[in-house]
């Protein structure tokens, strides 16, 4: 085998791995903004639900299902109380279930240091929302704590 055959097979070689370097830097690029991007709109769908549920909870009201409001229903004005809350709506319940991916972990009241509702579930991606309310003529924040469902997969 001459020299140039030597130095051109070097320098194949060479190119073939600069080139194989190159393709493994550009999918590990992608695939790490696509990683990046996929928990940032994960995390931007638990905050939208967060909110959501905080502004139902404090401006709706249901007597069967207090994850649907549990503003005070006033009956001689035929209407709801916005941001006045009524506690019996949520006391000694246990469903904390908002869909198949978020459950509430925990509402209470910052004036009162008074926790209305305390799940038994456990997740480490939660998000807390504050809103101002009314609760017997006093002016409170009420705290919700909003949990993405931890994700488990079982094998049949």
């Amino acid at each position: 085998m001459s020299i140039k055959g030597t130095l051109m097979s070097i320098d194949a070689l060479l190119s073939g791995i600069m080139l194989f370097c190159f393709a493994l830097g550009c999918i590990n690029f992608f695939y790490s903004d696509y990683f990046s991007t996929n928990n940032y709109l994960m995390q931007t769908e638990l905050e939208a639900q967060a909110i959501s549920f905080a502004d139902i909870l404090i401006n709706t009201s249901d007597q069967n299902n207090y994850l649907n409001g549990i503003a005070l229903q006033d009956n001689s004005r035929k209407r709801i109380q916005n941001n006045v809350i009524n506690e019996n709506l949520i006391l000694n319940k246990t469903n904390d279930s908002l869909n198949e991916k978020f459950f509430v972990k925990k509402i209470n009241l910052t004036c009162a240091n008074k926790i209305l509702f305390e799940s038994k579930n456990n997740s480490k991606n939660c998000v807390a929302v504050n809103r101002f309310i009314l609760d017997n003529n006093q002016k409170c924040i009420l705290e919700a704590l909003i949990c993405k469902k931890d994700s488990t997969f079982h094998l049949n």
